[in-house]
This record gives structure tokens, sequence and C-alpha cells, in this order.
């Protein structure tokens, strides 16, 4: 597997988080910023953020044992908790700098064959990583009838998060539907791409390409779904407890500023715009993060907060670790001079690694 990226790409890439992230973050600020913001601010309950920061760090921890539980079914191929950690720390990082999804999936593919795992064996865990959240975001089909049914006033954010639900669990579902049932989804989406009269030729090649790399991810899938239930049902069990940590830092934050937000109303509503920020091709979920988080804090606290209340769990959920990433990679570089050489050429290796 290889991509193409030199070193001045991921510069720029990073440079492009950053200054988009700025901009957004920004933006949010000047927007909820009042008075009513620093008289509120001096009332902040700091002893908060030992408790948000260790619930931050404890969620990575949860994340990499999404990977410990899928490697479980061979007892002596089992990657240790805290070296999974590591692993999804550097590949949050190469996510954001890497603008295309096969980089953080080579890296991921590449370190895990180098923790005694067969190279086969780690392109399959690193695919059930990618979409075992999908059925996961299932569970907003009936999230999202109990919400509406509740009938509370509703801001145009979250009136706007909930619009954008509607095709978000559209797609999860057609996605769900593609890895038990491939062949009929391709013939579907082919029947789709026939009727489109743009470059006819090129969009075909194209919906051939992936409808392969699709239906080797449903292969794999579907082995799993057969033979290693259990490794799926303690990694889905280790993804809801990362979700639950996500949620804990950011329920801690409103809790920080001295409101107590409904439990079931929060974690509903986090639950709902999961996907949204998981689904979103900006790096990081830049925007959508942001928008999203927003949303959340909107339903329990003043607006001149909401904007240091999502600058706090961004800190928290993204940016520390993202330099604890960038620690581990440097880290990593220097006991892996073919890593390093992967990362700044852009060439991860292949089935010869």
């Amino acid at each position: 597997m290889a991509f193409g990226l030199s070193k001045s790409a991921v510069m720029r890439s990073a440079l492009f988080f950053i200054l988009l992230s700025a901009a957004v973050m920004i933006g949010i600020l000047i927007w909820t910023t009042e008075a009513e913001t620093w008289l509120h601010l001096s009332d902040f309950r700091w002893w908060v953020i030992p408790i948000v920061f260790g619930l931050a760090s404890l969620r990575w921890i949860f994340d990499g044992m999404v990977f410990h539980a899928l490697t479980g079914h061979s007892p002596g191929k089992r990657v240790r908790p805290l070296r999974t950690a590591v692993i999804r720390l550097i590949g949050n990082l190469i996510s954001v700098v890497v603008p295309v999804f096969v980089g953080v999936f080579s890296a991921h593919t590449y370190l895990l064959k180098r923790e005694k795992l067969q190279w086969g064996e780690s392109v399959a865990v690193t695919i059930m990583r990618a979409v075992l959240p999908v059925f996961l975001f299932l569970f907003n089909i009936p999230i999202m009838l109990w919400w509406r049914m509740q009938g509370n006033e509703r801001t145009a954010l979250q009136t706007t998060i909930e619009a954008l639900m509607i095709p978000v669990i559209g797609a999860v579902i057609l996605v769900a539907a593609g890895l038990f049932f491939p062949e009929r989804i391709h013939r579907v989406v082919s029947s789709v791409v026939r009727r489109l009269r743009r470059d006819p030729l090129r969009i075909a090649a194209l919906e051939e390409k992936l409808a392969g790399e699709f239906m080797h991810f449903s292969r794999v899938f579907r082995c799993y779904f057969r033979e290693k239930f259990g490794c799926l049902a303690a990694a889905c069990g280790w993804l809801l407890a990362m979700f639950a940590a996500d949620s804990a830092v950011a329920i801690s934050i409103v809790r920080g500023f001295g409101f107590r937000p409904d439990p079931v109303q929060a974690l509903a509503f986090l639950f709902m715009i999961w996907p949204i920020v998981y689904l979103m091709p900006t790096p990081a979920g830049t925007g959508a993060f942001e928008f999203s988080y927003l949303g959340f804090y909107a339903l329990f606290m003043p607006t001149a907060l909401i904007g240091l209340a999502v600058l706090i769990v961004r800190i928290m959920l993204t940016y520390l670790p993202m330099i604890a990433g960038s620690v581990l990679l440097v880290r990593e570089f220097r006991k892996d001079s073919r890593l390093k050489s992967m990362v700044m050429k852009g060439k991860f290796a292949g089935a010869d690694a």
C-alpha cells in the first residue's frame, strides 16, 4: 500500500489544520464572548481541569483497547494495551497531517505488523477498527426518534444538527448493509453511476476500484463476524467505553461552569453528534467538531460560555493528544528509521513490508 506525500505536503497539511482550526475557534469566541463571559469565568471550578485531563487520557487507553480486543483471537499475538494506545495516538496525529484516509490506515497497519502480527492480520484489525463504529451509529435511529418525541425547545444549532443526522443515518445504514450484502449494494450504486453522463469512463473506473476495496472490507468483517464474534463484542464494548470517557469530558466541563446537565439528555445528544464528527472529512473534524459541541453546550449553558466550553473540550480531546502523538512519533522515528522514511516520503510498504 502506498500513497504519494512529500515532506512539504505534510507541513502544508499541518499548517492548514492549525490555521483552519484557529480561524474556526477565533470566530466562535468572537461570536460568543460577552461581558457575562468574564463574570462566569471567574467562578469556574478549576479543580475540574485535572479531572477532565484524566478522563481525556483514559479515553485514549480505551481507544487503544479496541485494537487489543481485535487482536485477542490469538493469545500469543495480543498487542499490549499501552502499546495500542500509543499506536492510536500516532494514528490520530497522522490523520491530521496526512490529507488522505490511507495515511492513518497504513500507519496503523505498519505499526501493528511490528507487534507480532502478520501483514494480513494487521490489515484486518485496522479495517475492523474503521468499520465497527458504523454499527454503533445505528443506535442513533432509536435515539433520534426518542429525542424528537421529547418536544424540548430547540436552538437553531440543535435543529440544524438534527437535520444533518438524517443523511448521516442514511449513509450509516447504507454502509452497514453493504458490509453484509456488498454485491446488492454494488448493483444499486452501479445503476446510479451509469446515469451520470459526466466523464463516464473515469467515474466507472473509480467505482470499480472503490467497489473492490469495499468488497475486501466486507470479507474481513464477515470473517470476524462468523469466527471472532467475541473479539468484535469486546471491541464494541471498548468503543462504548471510549465514548463514555469523551462524554464525561464534555459533561464535566459543563459542571465546571456550575451547571447541572441532565445526564440522559446529554448522552443522547453526544451520541447523535458522534457520527457527524467521526465521518467529517476535514482534519480532526474541524468545523463539524466545533459546530456539534456548540449545539451540545447550548443545551445547558448561556451563549456567553459555550465558546469557552468548546475551546476547552477541543484542547482536551484534540490539541493535547496531537502533542502527545507528536512526541510518541518522534520516539518511534528514533527506534525505526524505516517508519520515518515512510512518513516523510509518503510511502508505506505493502505486503512485502
